[in-house]
């Protein structure tokens, strides 16, 4: 499966990681792991996850109110 990052996707992560780490020491980290992880998620198996427009599908990120859409 191909994956494409909208542009401000690295500063987006990078911001909620900033943030999670000042909620509380290495958060940011384990955010930014589960990010990585449902990524993989939707790459093994897309079509587990509901269409949300055209060809874009989405994965809720574990233990974080974030949803990973590709």
């Amino acid at each position: 499966m191909r994956v494409e990052y909208h542009p401000l996707t690295v500063s987006d992560l990078n911001d909620a990681v900033v943030y999670y780490n000042e909620q509380r020491a290495g958060l940011g980290e384990e955010f930014r792991f589960a990010v990585y992880a449902a990524i993989a998620r939707i790459r093994t198996n897309s079509s587990q996850y509901a269409v949300v427009e055209h060809d874009i599908r989405r994965c809720f990120v574990h233990r974080f109110p974030l949803s990973c859409s590709v």
